[in-house]
């Protein structure tokens, strides 16, 4: 077995490593907020392409079934919840974009530092 435990401040300060980075490469993207009336992959597929974003992340704070199920059959497109994000799906989609609205007050709190650094 070749398995060993990361302490959560690492995991933490590894996280914030890899969303900084995203930032500095201005390859993250925050949306407001993304609803589907019904479950369409049409309609993914149209907002990705007003974002002008072929492939990537989507990171959900809720599990929103139109969402994730829109999201489903593009093409280079995953989605992953806030609280099970982690450091290789990051780093190993070439853009990554956010829903702000869905997300929690505890998680606004890391947009509003990941934008000050930005500046």
């Amino acid at each position: 077995d070749y398995s060993f435990k990361m302490n959560r401040k690492e995991k933490r300060a590894a996280l914030k490593s890899a969303l900084t980075s995203k930032v500095q490469d201005s390859r993250l993207i925050v949306v407001d907020e993304l609803k589907f009336d019904e479950i369409k992959t049409k309609n993914f597929v149209n907002v990705m392409n007003n974002l002008k974003v072929g492939k990537g992340l989507v990171v959900i704070a809720e599990n929103d079934a139109n969402v994730v199920m829109s999201a489903r059959n593009a093409a280079d497109v995953d989605t992953t919840l806030v609280s099970t994000i982690n450091v290789y799906d990051i780093m190993r989609n070439i853009l990554s974009w956010f829903i702000r609205r869905q997300t929690s007050l505890r998680s606004r709190k890391r947009w509003r530092r990941c934008s000050r650094a930005r500046r």
